[in-house]
């Protein structure tokens, strides 16, 4: 439930972190920025849909930690 508190993210970006094996604020909060990035575009290549800005990848790893610490 938290994951719904990113910014911009709703169901299919949920669907893309899902494929990104990303199922959660712990899952998130396990990897890199680097890492996350690139399970991120991998997931979009593997559905056939546009990557994300990679602003955005980067706001919800760093929003990730926020919530962490809430």
């Amino acid at each position: 439930a938290l994951m719904l508190n990113l910014a911009g993210f709703g169901p299919a970006e949920h669907r893309l972190l899902v494929e990104a094996r990303i199922e959660g604020l712990a899952d998130l909060l396990a990897v890199d920025l680097a890492d996350f990035r690139r399970r991120v575009n991998a997931a979009a290549a593997e559905l056939s849909v546009d990557a994300p800005d990679p602003l955005m990848v980067e706001t919800w790893w760093e929003q990730a930690r926020t919530l962490d610490e809430a």
